[in-house]
């Protein structure tokens, strides 16, 4: 699972983590649902130009 520094929010999108990470695109969103359905990340704006916000 992705893990977040305390004080980012996540603007990079799915593949250049899924890059970074050396796993799918897949992987990065199922990863980020499963965050989002845990509370730990909020959607902010659309899919395209939108971000990730940490909450936990």
């Amino acid at each position: 699972m992705l893990s977040f520094d305390d004080t980012e929010d996540v603007t990079e999108t799915t593949s250049t983590l899924a890059q970074k990470t050396g796993v799918s695109r897949r992987t990065i969103a199922r990863d980020m649902d499963a965050l989002k359905e845990k509370g730990f990340v909020i959607r902010i704006g659309p899919d395209n130009g939108g971000y990730w916000k940490r909450l936990k």
